[in-house]
């Protein structure tokens, strides 16, 4: 699952399959409760900074929030530049990356944006 899908489905869930908005899931609707308490919780950061990185772009959630498919990939359009960290090779493809691969990026960099890390680096 990549951001973009980890942000729909947060905020939205989907209708095929039947999924509803992960913001309302527990651990224990899962399988495997245990584990997913950690993924929930990351998950649950990783959209915290989402909506970190919308208010640092000045991005409209409006009343609502996030609602549909378009704003949801709107949102998604938005943010990505400030999650898109220079790898060993600056040829990472980021449409590809996953969720986790992003919030892995994102703890290793102590959760500062692109624009962020480069602004301290300076002063």
């Amino acid at each position: 699952m990549n951001l973009n899908t980890l942000i729909y489905y947060w905020f939205c869930g989907s209708k095929h399959p039947l999924v509803p908005p992960l913001k309302y899931a527990r651990s224990w609707d899962f399988r495997n409760p245990r584990a997913m308490t950690s993924v929930l919780a990351q998950m649950k950061k990783m959209v915290s900074h989402v909506l970190r990185a919308a208010t640092h772009v000045r991005f409209d959630l409006g009343t609502n929030g996030v609602d549909s498919l378009d704003k949801a990939t709107r949102l998604y359009e938005a943010i990505i530049h400030l999650f898109q960290y220079g790898g060993t090779k600056n040829t990472r493809r980021y449409t590809a990356m996953t969720w986790k691969t992003v919030y892995l990026d994102l703890q290793k960099h102590k959760f500062k944006f692109v624009g962020e890390e480069q602004s301290n680096r300076v002063s």
